[in-house]
């Protein structure tokens, strides 16, 4: 079974990404929005997708690791990743950058 993880998940394209992959595959929805991206999966289950939802602030390293231990826990491993969430204007580069070890683009600055 294919597990996909949808950051960015509580509305806009984030919440669009989530249910079309949610017609194929269970889904884990997460947000920093803990509210909205609730309401997101609520209703994605009630049209009969397999999905549970996480907290997931995708600038803070420790989030997102606690976000796929959660899709683990609750649905198995990930097979799948839509990085949907933006990172406000306010991060610099350093501090985005330094969530993740692999260079996203290759403009970004892969070290802190």
């Amino acid at each position: 079974m294919s597990i996909a993880l949808v950051t960015g998940a509580a509305g806009g394209l984030g919440a669009a990404v989530a249910a079309r992959l949610a017609q194929d595959q269970a889904v884990l929805l997460t947000d920093v929005d803990a509210e909205r991206v609730a309401e997101t999966a609520t209703k994605l289950a009630a049209e009969g997708a397999d999905v549970a939802h996480a907290v997931c602030d995708v600038s803070e390293r420790a989030s997102v690791q606690g976000a796929f231990a959660a899709a683990e826990e609750q649905l198995g491993e990930v097979t799948a990743l839509a990085n949907v969430a933006g990172v406000p204007s306010t991060a610099t580069p350093s501090r985005a950058a330094s969530t993740c070890s692999a260079p996203c683009c290759p403009w970004w600055p892969s070290s802190p």
